[in-house]
């Protein structure tokens, strides 16, 4: 994947754009791949995180030259999210990709299946002790960050679910409690009593 980068920091000079169909496979299976590594402890969370950002690069940099580049990859992530037979580890590639996509992203795609997805990772989250429920965490945490940037944009405002039921923030701070303070408070300078509103 830093190869991949180190292409991607000099395109202008390389013209990539004919290869771009050859990129993304290997980006999006380090990504969302089901298994990145021989032991799960080895970490394949930073190279997932380091793959977002390489899907962040490819949809800003040929976005607007290819305007089908972006949709087909969320409709990638969203799938690989909620496809509830995929590892958490997948789970997790899909939230960092779609956050790293911007809060647009977020609040237009992954916000509306929060409740969904969450009511699946909870019981992973409760069975302590267990490399599901360290990896439910992971995707728990992930799932916070995306929640967190949107507090910088649009903090009062929020899309519908997925069952047509207006999601509001106060589902969102009930759900994640806590983990939201320090996007809240970083987010505070800019909207005023926002941190109290939610938490």
């Amino acid at each position: 994947m830093q190869l991949v980068h180190a292409i991607l920091s000099n395109s202008e000079q390389l013209h990539v754009e004919p290869y771009l169909h050859q990129m993304m496979p290997p980006i999006l299976t380090c990504l969302v791949g089901k298994s990145l590594c021989q032991t799960p402890a080895e970490d394949h969370w930073s190279l997932r995180e380091y793959s977002a950002k390489l899907v962040h690069i490819v949809c800003s940099r040929f976005g607007t030259a290819y305007p089908n580049l972006q949709p087909r990859i969320t409709r990638t992530l969203i799938h690989a999210l909620l496809d509830p037979l995929k590892p958490l580890t997948t789970h997790y590639g899909a939230i960092v990709g779609l956050t790293a996509l911007g809060p647009n992203t977020v609040r237009t795609l992954l916000a509306p299946n929060l409740i969904f997805y969450t009511k699946m990772l909870i019981p992973e989250l409760e069975d302590k002790g267990t490399q599901k429920s360290f990896e439910a965490g992971k995707c728990f945490t992930a799932l916070a960050a995306a929640v967190g940037s949107l507090l910088h944009h649009e903090p009062y405002s929020m899309t519908g679910a997925v069952d047509g039921t207006e999601l509001k923030w106060a589902d969102l701070t009930e759900l994640f409690g806590e983990a939201l303070r320090p996007y809240a408070e970083a987010a505070s300078a800019k909207h005023p009593g926002l941190l109290s509103t939610l938490l």
